[in-house]
Protein backbone atom coordinates (compact mmCIF):
# COMPACT_ATOMS: atom_id res chain seq x y z
CA UNK A 1 0.00 0.00 0.00
CA UNK A 2 1.36 3.37 -0.95
CA UNK A 3 -0.22 5.35 1.46
CA UNK A 4 -2.62 5.14 4.64
CA UNK A 5 -6.02 6.18 3.98
CA UNK A 6 -5.92 8.77 7.19
CA UNK A 7 -3.22 10.58 5.36
CA UNK A 8 -5.40 11.91 3.20
CA UNK A 9 -7.35 13.55 6.05
CA UNK A 10 -6.90 17.73 5.95
CA UNK A 11 -5.39 18.10 9.05
CA UNK A 12 -2.53 15.44 7.39
CA UNK A 13 -2.78 16.19 3.98
CA UNK A 14 1.10 17.34 3.09
CA UNK A 15 1.94 18.33 -0.19
CA UNK A 16 4.20 15.96 -2.02
CA UNK A 17 5.25 16.81 -5.53
CA UNK A 18 6.44 13.91 -7.83
CA UNK A 19 6.78 13.76 -11.43
CA UNK A 20 4.42 11.70 -13.41
CA UNK A 21 5.35 8.25 -12.17
CA UNK A 22 3.97 5.64 -15.06
CA UNK A 23 4.83 1.82 -13.53
CA UNK A 24 5.01 -0.90 -16.50
CA UNK A 25 4.69 -4.52 -16.07
CA UNK A 26 5.86 -6.87 -18.58
CA UNK A 27 5.80 -3.44 -20.65
CA UNK A 28 2.03 -2.14 -20.75
CA UNK A 29 1.47 0.83 -18.29
CA UNK A 30 -0.46 -0.46 -15.31
CA UNK A 31 -0.78 2.46 -13.05
CA UNK A 32 0.30 6.44 -13.43
CA UNK A 33 1.25 8.56 -10.36
CA UNK A 34 1.76 12.41 -10.18
CA UNK A 35 1.17 15.09 -7.94
CA UNK A 36 -1.68 18.23 -8.65
CA UNK A 37 -0.49 21.60 -8.70
CA UNK A 38 -1.50 21.73 -4.55
CA UNK A 39 0.65 18.88 -4.22
CA UNK A 40 -1.63 16.04 -3.92
CA UNK A 41 -0.61 12.69 -4.82
CA UNK A 42 -3.26 11.33 -7.57
CA UNK A 43 -3.55 8.22 -9.71
CA UNK A 44 -4.69 8.71 -13.34
CA UNK A 45 -8.00 6.32 -14.36
CA UNK A 46 -7.07 3.23 -16.26
CA UNK A 47 -8.75 4.66 -19.51
CA UNK A 48 -5.72 7.44 -19.58
CA UNK A 49 -3.39 4.57 -19.39
CA UNK A 50 -2.53 4.63 -23.26
CA UNK A 51 1.10 4.62 -24.74
CA UNK A 52 -0.56 7.74 -26.73
CA UNK A 53 -1.90 9.55 -24.15
CA UNK A 54 1.36 8.91 -21.70
CA UNK A 55 3.43 10.05 -24.46
CA UNK A 56 1.77 13.17 -25.40
CA UNK A 57 1.52 14.26 -21.73
CA UNK A 58 5.18 13.59 -21.75
CA UNK A 59 6.27 15.53 -24.69
CA UNK A 60 4.25 18.46 -23.48
CA UNK A 61 7.14 19.03 -21.12
CA UNK A 62 10.13 18.51 -22.71
CA UNK A 63 13.23 20.01 -20.82
CA UNK A 64 15.24 22.48 -22.74
CA UNK A 65 17.73 18.99 -23.08
CA UNK A 66 15.22 17.23 -25.13
CA UNK A 67 14.60 14.29 -21.94
CA UNK A 68 11.14 14.08 -21.71
CA UNK A 69 11.68 11.07 -19.48
CA UNK A 70 13.75 8.38 -17.48
CA UNK A 71 13.20 4.66 -17.64
CA UNK A 72 13.51 3.47 -14.63
CA UNK A 73 14.23 -0.49 -14.21
CA UNK A 74 15.40 -3.53 -12.49
CA UNK A 75 15.76 -6.81 -14.11
CA UNK A 76 14.79 -10.01 -12.33
CA UNK A 77 17.98 -11.18 -10.88
CA UNK A 78 19.14 -8.96 -8.04
CA UNK A 79 23.16 -8.06 -9.98
CA UNK A 80 23.72 -4.68 -9.96
CA UNK A 81 25.40 -4.43 -13.11
CA UNK A 82 21.43 -5.63 -15.13
CA UNK A 83 19.88 -2.31 -13.20
CA UNK A 84 19.84 0.78 -15.13
CA UNK A 85 18.47 3.93 -16.37
CA UNK A 86 17.54 4.89 -19.76
CA UNK A 87 17.07 8.62 -21.17
CA UNK A 88 14.28 8.78 -23.34
CA UNK A 89 14.62 11.99 -25.82
CA UNK A 90 13.22 13.36 -28.47
CA UNK A 91 14.85 15.13 -31.72
CA UNK A 92 13.42 17.83 -33.47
Amino acid sequence: MLWHKDMFQPSANLPIFIPDTVLFRPGMPVAWYFSDSEGVMKRKLEANLTIPNIMETFLKKKSKYGIVAYYIYLSDTIKEDNNGILLLEVTA
